[in-house]
């Protein structure tokens, strides 16, 4: 097997074989035609993070965006994507590996090929792009060393197979965490990292804001932003008229008991998500009970503790009287 030279060229250590920044280009390029075929998606603001992620990325600098799951995060960055123009790659923090997102020297041969993972393909292209790390609190602490030097004034992404210092400086770097609890505090990254971020705070939802979300979202009230109705399906439209506010007060509830865990077991948040979630699975036929209760109030394992156990039986027992009798 022989390199393609026309796609690669040799790293600065003369031994790896790595991309041209041009055939970076034109990955990303194909990437960003299918963001575009995608389109934007429906994203509710809360206050002012639309603005203010615009003009630090405009400045510059990196952001991190704080919040719990379902209030729209990866929305608003795909979005900000779409209107730009600019390919966006993903990195799931739940799935990182430093060989995986950033990359690692594999045999071609009897030559060495440098095999780019999304941060070190993002950073070989001149192109500008947005680098979204989603649920960056559960990198691996070598993820985070690797971007500490992407994240300040020196701008590079330095990788160790090849010898090569990339230049970052024409990508927006976004990461998103679902705001973490003490457990996480050895899992965050150093005060120093975290000190070269803006924050942008995503706040709780209360059942009248996880309400009013899915009333803008889907064409019951008209977007703040735009003062025009969203286009939606008719049957999550239905269920929402007639379960909205029954399933805001079940929020309100729910969440009010939820401490974060009990012994083992953890007791997920409910969120704006798996609100809409148990609508969906309304419109697709199941009983309002039925679809909040798998939607919205059960935990990931079975469940022995006792006091849990009782928790989740009252949530249930307060579905059915809230839900049952529509």
């Amino acid at each position: 097997m022989s390199i393609d030279s026309g796609k690669y060229q040799k790293a600065p250590n003369g031994i790896v074989n790595v991309l041209k920044p041009a055939v970076a280009d034109e990955r990303l390029q194909v990437a960003l035609q299918r963001q575009l075929q995608e389109g934007k998606k429906v994203y509710v603001a809360q206050n002012n993070e639309v603005a203010e992620l615009n003009a630090a990325l405009k400045a510059g600098l990196p952001v991190a965006l704080i919040g719990p799951p379902g209030v729209g995060k990866t929305t608003l960055v795909h979005n900000l994507a779409v209107e730009e123009n600019l390919p966006l790659g993903t990195v799931m923090g739940t799935k990182a590996r430093l060989w995986e997102v950033v990359g690692a020297a594999l045999e071609y041969g009897n030559d060495y090929v440098y095999n780019d993972g999304t941060i070190a393909l993002h950073s070989r292209a001149t192109s500008r792009s947005i680098l979204y790390l989603d649920e960056a609190v559960e990198f691996p602490p070598e993820i985070f060393t690797s971007l500490s030097s992407m994240l300040d004034q020196r701008a590079s992404l330095y990788i160790k197979e090849t010898g090569e210092a990339l230049s970052t400086a024409h990508l927006s770097i976004v990461l998103a965490f679902n705001a973490p609890t003490i457990d996480y505090l050895d899992k965050l990254p150093t005060p120093a990292t975290l000190d070269r971020l803006v924050v942008i705070r995503f706040g709780e939802h209360s059942g009248q804001d996880m309400l009013r979300i899915l009333k803008i979202k889907y064409g019951l009230e008209k977007d703040p932003q735009t003062g025009e109705l969203h286009k939606a399906d008719d049957e999550v439209k239905i269920a929402l008229k007639k379960h909205g506010k029954n399933l805001a007060s079940l929020y309100d509830d729910m969440n009010s008991k939820v401490s974060g865990s009990h012994e083992s077991v953890v007791i997920k948040r409910v969120t704006t998500r798996s609100a809409e979630n148990a609508l969906k699975l309304i419109a697709a036929g199941l009983s309002a009970p039925q679809a909040a209760t798998i939607a919205m109030i059960n935990p990931m394992v079975p469940v022995e503790d006792g006091v849990v156990k009782k928790f989740l039986e009252s949530a249930k027992e307060v579905v059915q009287t809230w839900l049952g009798k529509e």
